[in-house]
C-alpha cells in the first residue's frame, strides 16, 4: 500500500511539473540592435527559439506508468494462478 501511495505521489508530481516550469524568451542582442536603429525593419521572428516539450511528454510518461502497472498486475495474477 505504501508503494502505491508513493507511486501515485510521484505520478502527480510528474504531471504537474510542466505547469511549474515555463520556458523564457532567449535574449537576442542582434534583434535589440535592429530595434534601436531607425529606418531598419524588424527582421521578424527568431528561428533559433525552440519550442519546449512539456505537457505532452508528461502525459506520455503517465500513460506508460499506468500501462506498466496494469501489465505487472496481470503478470502477478497469472503467476499466482499457475502456482495453484
Amino acid at each position: 500500500m505504501l508503494k502505491l501511495i508513493i507511486l501515485l505521489f510521484l505520478l502527480i508530481i510528474i504531471c504537474l511539473m510542466p505547469s511549474l516550469v515555463h520556458a523564457q524568451e532567449a535574449l537576442d542582442p542582434i534583434k535589440d540592435l535592429f530595434n534601436q536603429i531607425p529606418g531598419v525593419p524588424d527582421p521578424g521572428g527568431d528561428p533559433d527559439v525552440t519550442v519546449p516539450i512539456d505537457g505532452g511528454l508528461s502525459f506520455l510518461a503517465a500513460a506508460g506508468v499506468a500501462y506498466s502497472m496494469k501489465k505487472i498486475k496481470e503478470y502477478r495474477k497469472k503467476k499466482t494462478k499457475n502456482m495453484d
